[in-house]
Parts: structure tokens; sequence; C-alpha cells
């Protein structure tokens, strides 16, 4: 994974490691995916539901062009965000295969010791994402 702010590579179990004590919602996301586009205000009202010590959103693009993801993400407002990745080479990583994501949108939600909740988690405009999220924070 690469983001705009740091000059490096990080591997999504890192990612993951660094949220423990958060519930954590990947959002799996690409410039040309409307429906993945038009999800982005639910994230940013989620962000502004929940604090950062509750819910971390992690979002991965899987552009194959890298100045497509960064214009999608300068549109969207989240070029400057810590937690805003691009992955090489989608379909040959283990975070392809092991959690079997073959369309996005795609949402997989994690527990605050890193355990996966839900692997096919509601869209964030929906009422039941938050729901979910709100019972995991109990």
């Amino acid at each position: 994974l690469s983001n705009l702010i740091e000059d490096r590579t990080f591997t999504f179990e890192e990612v993951l490691a660094n949220q423990k004590g958060k519930i954590v919602l990947v959002d799996f996301w690409a410039s040309w995916c409307a429906p993945c586009r038009q999800e982005m205000p639910a994230l940013k009202n989620l962000k502004a539901t929940f604090n950062e010590d509750e819910l971390q959103i992690i979002e991965i693009s899987i552009d194959t062009d890298f100045n497509a993801w960064e214009r999608a993400s300068k549109v969207e407002k989240i070029q400057l965000e810590t937690h805003n990745y691009i992955i090489s080479n989608w379909k040959k990583t283990n975070l392809y295969k092991n959690y079997n994501i073959k369309t996005i949108p795609r949402y997989l939600l994690f527990d605050k010791t890193g355990k996966i909740i839900n692997t096919d988690a509601p869209r964030p405009s929906t009422k039941a994402l938050t729901e979910l999220i709100q019972k995991q924070l109990l």
C-alpha cells in the first residue's frame, strides 16, 4: 500500500496492527467506480459521528492509474488523509485472496483487536453500518 503523505509502502497487516483499540472500516474503491464515490460523503459523516479513538476508516484504492487515484483523492478531499492508500497488483495480493474481494465498493469491518467482524459490511450510507459500529463500541 502507498499513500500521498509518506514516501514508503505499507503492508495491510501493518496498517491494521497500528489501529489496535479502534474499530476499523476498510473501504475498497477506485476513481472510476461511481457507487464507490457516491459513498464518500457517508464516509465523511461516519468520521464526524465517531471520534478517531473509536473508529478508523482506511481507504484503499484499486486504481491502476496513480494519477487518476491522486485526482480522485483531491476531488473527494481525502488526499491529505493518512489512511488513503493505493494498492498495486491488486489481484495478486493476499488481501484480495483472503477476503475474496471481487467487486467494489466493498467494506471490511474489524473489531478493536483487529479481528474481522464482517467481510462484506453494509455501505456507509446505511443505518445498519452505524448500528454495527455502535454495537462494537459497547
